[in-house]
């Protein structure tokens, strides 16, 4: 990123910061999204940037991020990507994160891929990189490419970001 680019961004980040919840309702659902996810990486790295939580953060924006970071992880790479990045952080309330913002179609995806491949989400560490790396290589374990192909053809017909953004509409005083 150029330091004219930066410059812009940060910008940008400095006036959606800045916005009251009356102005944030009246974005549009491309700018809210993008406002939000903003607000709530600043939140995010005040509560837990140093690794503890001093409670800078929503409930709300803790939701989001986990379920936007689910999206992005696997938007980039798969759900491959998402359990070998950041799975530890959020696999065990991810479930309930999608449900309260609606998404059920992807809460039922998410948590039959666990079931379907013996994954506990409340013992993240049967997913230490080392089985991940394995079940790649021999693509036996997970079944890495039949949720991803769900999860895109399930992104095209109904996408998760719908669910995100009613999430915040339905809860904008919190962002």
């Amino acid at each position: 990123m150029s330091i004219l680019n930066f410059f812009f961004e940060d910008k940008k980040t400095k006036r959606y910061l800045a916005m009251d919840h009356a102005q944030l309702s009246a974005l549009s659902d491309d700018d809210l999204f993008e406002a939000v996810r903003r607000r709530t990486d600043k939140a995010m790295d005040k509560s837990f940037g140093d690794g503890v939580d001093n409670g800078s953060a929503t409930d709300e924006q803790v939701i989001f991020f986990s379920v936007n970071v689910f999206d992005t992880e696997i938007e980039r790479g798969g759900i491959e990507q998402f359990l070998f990045n950041s799975s530890r952080d959020f696999i065990s309330s991810l479930g309930d994160a999608l449900e309260i913002t609606g998404a059920l179609p992807y809460k039922e995806l998410f948590e039959s891929f666990l079931a379907e491949n013996k994954i506990d989400p409340e013992r993240v560490s049967t997913l230490s990189p080392e089985r991940i790396a394995k079940a790649v290589k021999e693509s036996t374990v997970f079944s890495f490419e039949d949720f991803d192909n769900r999860y895109f053809g399930l992104m095209r017909s109904d996408p998760l970001k719908k669910y995100l953004t009613g999430f915040i509409r339905n809860n904008i005083e919190k962002f």
